[in-house]
């Protein structure tokens, strides 16, 4: 009896050592993680005003449950129909995104949620263009190669009815 009862213990005690209990984040990985995802979107930015395009398909994580929403439609179901959108932008027009308000949020390690308002402005040769603006929210995941937007929401700025 008593030698079942070691077993037994024994048995829970190295099943229980086989899982892994949820990982909390410590300050410091939270912080490490809120630099990085900076990091990753001021290279996003870079890359968009360049129009690399190839680089900067990088940053999506191209899947089967990808979507971004702008203003509450679904647009986009995959990293090609984001590069169809970039393709259409007109070839001479200089685009420049600022953000502001930045929120990164850690949610597990490898994982957060990122908030931020933007402003863009597209300019043509001639010095002309227009600026819009607005929120963004996205949820990334940091891979092998770096961090990847899983999907997210642009919602633009409007004037709302007065009430």
């Amino acid at each position: 009896m008593k030698s079942t009862l070691v077993s037994i213990v024994g048995l829970t005690l190295v099943i229980g050592g086989c899982t892994s209990p949820p990982r909390e984040l410590s300050d410091r990985h939270a912080q490490a993680m809120q630099d990085s995802v900076a990091t990753m979107l001021s290279a996003y930015r870079s890359h968009y005003a360049a129009r690399a395009w190839d680089s900067l398909a990088g940053f999506y994580l191209d899947g089967p449950g990808f979507r971004w929403v702008e203003d509450g439609v679904v647009r986009y179901r995959s990293l090609a129909d984001v590069r169809q959108a970039w393709d259409r932008l007109p070839p001479a027009m200089e685009l420049e995104t600022t953000y502001h308000d930045t929120e990164i949020h850690p949610v597990a390690p490898g994982l957060a949620t990122v908030i931020t308002g933007f402003d863009t402005r597209l300019t043509d040769s001639a010095g002309t263009g227009f600026t819009f603006g607005g929120a963004v929210t996205m949820t990334v995941s940091h891979r092998v190669d770096g961090w990847r937007i899983l999907g997210g929401h642009t919602s633009t700025e409007r004037a709302r009815p007065s009430q």
